[in-house]
């Protein structure tokens, strides 16, 4: 019966699964913050790390945030690219 009682110690270790830490919230940006980050890729497509900070502290994000941002924009333009290229007209079906 002695052996029972070192369970309970062992056990003290274990992290239960809902106590995982969780992730950050998703952050909404304003229309103020969307359209001055837009303005802004239309002109260059990627920022070097001044330009970042800049700009960042310009609309009240953190580095971190507009680097995200653009890197998504990029990735959100490359793909909405070769969607419209994959995009092809039906070929008329031959005549019998």
């Amino acid at each position: 019966m002695g052996g029972l009682s070192g369970l309970g110690e062992g056990a003290k270790g274990i992290v239960p699964l809902h106590a995982a830490p969780r992730r950050k919230r998703r952050v909404l940006f304003s229309q103020a913050q969307v359209y001055e980050l837009e303005r802004r890729f239309k002109q260059q497509k990627y920022l070097s790390a001044p330009e970042r900070e800049h700009l960042a502290s310009l609309i009240h994000l953190t580095p971190t945030q507009v680097k995200i941002w653009f890197q998504n924009h990029r990735y959100k333009m490359k793909r909405a690219r070769a969607e419209k290229g994959m995009e092809v007209t039906p070929l008329p079906s031959p005549r019998r």
